[in-house]
């Protein structure tokens, strides 16, 4: 009400001599004007800003001026940090939805790849970690031990092990796991057995030979259509996106063509109608397509390294002749038999990219994972893809192109969700599948809806699954490290473009035409740039360069003293590199890792000389024990695995029988002399009970109380009991074998003392021997003669 008394002020209040129309027209301008500064306090349209002049609306899809918001107007930091106009909670929005992301979205993977690179410390810490958790104590030159736990064929054992753990490389693959775990927090696992898929494919071409039918197709050709039944295509997907659009101008009978009246064309909603063909996404319900593929990859390997520099000179020096027949690379199943004959027993460990594994969930219960691949064959696809989105967005005349493609990406990746769980199995529904939101995000990021991409289902006994169970170390640092990595990057961008003085040149006009010429050169010499950051790119002679390109500069002087061109200084902009703002967010990047403070000690080199990190903090200790204990069971699946396919016999017979241990360099050092300090304050707090206790004092009492604080010891203190008493009970069952040794040893020794040894036939005992000793009594002698009874 106070708006319209001021409005009729204002009109009423012009001279008389203005005419009545001219009044009606600014009255009008002026209620307009109102109009939107109101709705621009209110935050409900951005049309004063965007230039309209009015905005008319009669048709029921136009959006009014008082309901909608526009997405590029921001009136407080968390709508501008975000990126949406509808987010008003303020700052802490944008924390709650970054943890979101964090904890549920694949696009983060992409960032905990890059912050160690933008951050050199991040990269260190995880190295300390990994080392700690490799080699706590570096007591050790192996990641870990495969022991074979009996005496029956020990060595032959255990160098097959030995073998099989080095040419897998497994010490080193598991630094890789340990690196991936604490960056990503995701980490998955495949093996491929070519015993067993060799095996499968032989059974396939002896079923192939017997079906006339199939008997004359390849036999990749032959596979490929059996495993047909396993995969399903997508290639054909549509939605409708609802966008804000302007109006058509030319509907609008008022419209005259004029700059004017374009300026009032309404700003409606409207419904796009999108849809793509030959997509070609390919859905496998089981990884033995890959396999088979991967076994022929691995069969052509072996048959082509019959070509090798050293097996020709071999079978040259043994036949004398390079005629004989190379193994046909076209028949599948006598490349197979001739491996089988060499009795190779191989596989491979292929490891999946974290960003392109969907954990599949249903009913609480994981069922699967897919795995997403591209499809080489019509990449251009993906390029029509893109081209035919932005246009069918541009002829809907879409106000926000990009607000537009986000969120046509984000309609056709949940069409897509339900189409591709259908085709994987039309029972299951998409309504049963738990974290539909991040089956949405895994479609988003790894560009499904591009088309041209392969979709592989493996079940959960198939992967090994060795992700952390809370996720990646840097789930907590993001936020502290993008920001570090602004201010870091601002301030060595200002003091490489911006650090260096510069030098005001006043330039004196009004030469003659020969000094001109001087005073020109002189001018392009001095604007020319000393050096560019392209030189960068280059070798390091290049960069060298402009120091090598400097010339002096030469003016001839006039009648007079006057100079044609005077320079002033201006210093650069001074930029503090290592500011204490930088640090303390370097330190916030180091403690969101939720590590003991010697993690900062040893990111700024103040560790103490020759110790680890387990050494120095107990916390530390625990979390690398965690750790360990977290990745052990999937590792020690895969290697006993590993072993049961390449192992001879022996070993395969000793992972089934459960005599191969698996172990991991625990910390130990710090563990152990903390342990001693219990045990003596246990110590002493048993004793000054001892010492109180009037029977203990008696003489004869010292075996009783020794007992007493054995057992109040063993109360007080948190130690495996149990293993300290199976070892004493060992340790006296070697102390009493080690007595009766002695006991046998002092009887022989005793034996021997009371037994006088003399030579055969020395009856006097006098250690000589005669003829006399030697002769035969009657008795001897009757025996002697007496004829060989007869058997």
């Amino acid at each position: 009400m106070a708006n319209e008394d001021i409005i009729s002020t204002l009109v009423n209040g012009i001279s008389s001599d203005l005419p009545s129309a001219a009044k009606y027209e600014l009255e009008k301008s002026i209620r307009g004007v109102s109009n939107q500064l109101e709705a621009a306090k209110m935050n409900r349209t951005s049309n004063i800003i965007l230039g309209s002049k009015g905005q008319k609306s009669s048709d029921t899809t136009t959006i009014s001026k008082h309901t909608r918001m526009d997405a590029e107007v921001y009136t407080n930091l968390s709508e501008m940090i975000n990126g949406k106009g509808n987010a008003t909670g303020g700052f802490d929005t944008l924390l709650d939805s970054l943890y979101a992301k964090n904890k549920k979205g694949y696009a983060i993977i992409k960032d905990y790849e890059l912050m160690p690179i933008l951050i050199p410390q991040i990269n260190r810490v995880l190295m300390f970690l990994v080392n700690e958790c490799l080699s706590p104590d570096i007591q050790n030159d192996q990641t870990f031990t495969i022991k074979f736990l009996s005496d029956n064929d020990f060595d032959r054992v255990q160098q097959d092990i030995d073998q099989i753990k080095k040419e897998m490389k497994l010490d080193t693959m598991l630094r890789d796991v340990y690196m991936n775990r604490y960056k990503l927090g995701r980490e998955y696992y495949v093996l491929v057995d070519y015993n067993r898929t060799f095996d499968h494919m032989i059974e396939m071409l002896s079923q192939k030979k017997l079906n006339e039918a199939t008997a004359g197709m390849s036999d990749m050709d032959f596979l490929e259509s059996e495993y047909r039944v396993l995969t399903e295509t997508l290639n054909e997907a549509s939605c409708n996106v609802r966008i804000t659009a302007l109006a058509d101008p030319t509907a609008n009978p008022n419209f005259r063509g004029t700059q004017y009246e374009m300026d009032n064309v309404d700003i409606m909603e409207s419904v796009v109608y999108l849809q793509f063909d030959h997509m070609n996404i390919v859905i496998e319900r089981s990884p033995i397509c890959k396999y088979v593929q991967a076994a022929h990859a691995e069969l052509l390997h072996e048959a082509y390294s019959n070509y090798s520099t050293s097996y020709m000179l071999n079978r040259m020096a043994c036949t004398g002749s390079l005629n004989e027949a190379v193994v046909d690379t076209s028949k599948l199943e006598t490349l197979v038999s001739n491996l089988k004959k060499k009795k190779l027993q191989r596989c491979t460990i292929d490891r999946l990219d974290p960003a392109k594994v969907f954990r599949l969930r249903i009913g609480g219960k994981t069922v699967g994972y897919f795995h997403t691949t591209d499809i080489n064959a019509g990449t251009s696809m993906t390029v029509n893809f893109a081209q035919a989105l932005k246009d069918q967005l541009l002829k809907s005349r879409a106000t926000n192109l990009s607000a537009a493609t986000a969120n046509a990406e984000e309609i056709i990746s949940k069409n897509l969700a339900e189409m591709i769980i259908n085709k994987f199995d039309p029972n299951i529904g998409i309504n049963r599948v738990e974290d539909i939101d991040l089956l949405h995000d895994y479609i988003r990021q790894n560009e499904i809806y591009r088309g041209n991409k392969r979709i592989t289902f493996y079940y959960a006994d198939e992967i090994y699954d060795m992700s952390r169970s809370d996720d990646s170390i840097l789930i907590n640092a993001v936020f502290f490290t993008k920001l570090y990595a602004t201010l870091l990057l601002n301030n060595i961008m200002t003091k490489v473009l911006r650090g260096r003085g510069r030098q005001i040149h006043t330039v004196q006009m009004g030469v003659s035409p020969n000094t001109q010429r001087y005073v020109q050169n002189a001018m392009a010499s001095l604007t020319m740039p000393e050096n560019n950051l392209g030189t960068l790119h280059g070798s390091f002679e290049q960069i060298l360069n402009p120091f090598n390109a400097a010339s002096d500069i030469v003016i001839p002087s006039e009648d007079g003293t006057e100079r044609f061109i005077t320079t002033d200084y201006i210093p650069g902009q001074d930029v503090d590199m290592d500011n204490d703002f930088l640090r303390s967010l370097l330190n916030a990047i180091v403690s969101s890792f939720g590590l003991d403070s010697a993690v900062i000690d040893a990111t700024n080199g103040n560790l103490q000389f020759a110790r680890t990190l387990s050494m120095e903090s107990l916390q530390i200790c625990n979390s690398v024990r965690n750790e360990q204990q977290d990745l052990y069971d999937s590792w020690s699946a895969m290697c006993l695995d590993i072993l049961s396919i390449m192992g001879t016999e022996a070993t395969k017979n000793a992972v089934a029988q459960g005599k191969v241990e698996i172990s991991f360099f625990e910390p130990k050092s710090l563990v152990l002399q903390n342990t001693i300090d219990d045990l003596n304050n246990a110590k002493t707090y048993a004793e000054a009970f001892a010492d109180i206790i009037p029977e203990f004092n008696a003489d004869g009492s010292e075996t009783k109380r020794s007992k007493f604080i054995y057992r109040l010891v063993k109360e007080k203190t948190n130690l495996d009991w149990g293993m300290i008493e199976d070892i004493l009970k060992d340790v006296r069952i070697d102390t009493l074998d080690d007595e009766l040794e002695d006991e046998i040893r002092k009887i022989i020794q005793e034996y021997k003392e009371n037994v006088k040894e003399t030579m055969y036939g020395d009856q006097n005992g006098d250690g000589i021997t005669t003829s006399e000793d030697y002769e035969l009594s009657d008795e001897e002698q009757e025996l002697m003669n007496s004829e060989d009874e007869e058997l």
